[in-house]
């Protein structure tokens, strides 16, 4: 008993690091040519999220992308956010107001399509009002690995790193979800991504009438459109 126990084990062991091996190589090979700038919206849903607000719009305003506009989704907030907003225009900034909740829709998936029709450009780009871009480049090499073909483009969103057992045990489960969506797409078989880095064609998700298959349920409106929607050849 001990014996095959031992061999059941081992054998799983082996099948596992075949598993990380294979993710490992395909991550470790993967080459970014982004090069060409498209016009680019990013999208930004906010509910009472004033103070993060405040932080990320100053450092997407100062992207070196050439070509792109920044929709913040004010979705029912009482903490000022459309004062500050109104007080801060841009000829890169504009802004949607969500009032109410409606029955027929999850809020946040409301909130996301509110910005997507507003959105200027093909190209959306999404993030969270609680993250902040890693460089001034974000914008450029997300939305550079877009080609005719292309309609969606996935990235990742590590957690910051922060002292505790908590916020240790957050950053790994980030970084093992990122390893294993991301080593999925690059062996062919997209399946998910985070809403906090995400692109994808405003024209493919209209054509896919948006979240009219899910916007009864809670969440999914990153992982389950690439889910249904993201293919080999149309995922980058």
């Amino acid at each position: 008993m001990i014996d095959l126990v031992a061999v059941v084990a081992i054998g799983s062991l082996m099948v596992l690091m075949m598993y990380w091996l294979v993710i490992l190589i395909k991550i470790l090979g993967y080459k970014s040519n982004a090069k060409k700038q498209y016009p680019v919206s990013v999208i930004v849903c906010a509910h009472n999220e004033l103070d993060h607000l405040k932080k990320l719009i100053p450092i997407l305003l100062k992207q070196s992308h050439a070509d792109f506009e920044i929709v913040i989704v004010d979705d029912r907030s009482d903490d000022g956010t459309y004062d500050y907003l109104l007080g801060n225009q841009s000829d890169k900034l504009k802004f949607a107001r969500v009032d109410q909740v409606h029955d027929h829709i999850n809020a946040k998936k409301f909130a996301l399509t509110m910005g997507i029709k507003a959105a200027s450009n093909d190209i959306i780009l999404l993030t969270d009002a609680d993250c902040l871009p890693v460089s001034e480049n974000w914008i450029s090499q997300m939305t550079g690995s877009f080609r005719k073909d292309v309609q969606y483009v996935l990235g990742v969103s590590p957690y910051e790193k922060s002292k505790g057992l908590l916020g240790q045990f957050i950053q790994f489960e980030t970084q093992w979800t990122a390893m294993n969506y991301i080593g999925f797409a690059l062996a062919g078989n997209p399946y998910m991504a985070v809403g906090r880095n995400l692109a994808y064609r405003k024209s493919s998700f209209l054509d896919h009438k948006g979240f009219s298959k899910i916007q009864h349920i809670t969440g999914g409106d990153d992982d389950l459109i690439v889910n249904d929607h993201a293919t080999k050849s149309n995922t980058n």
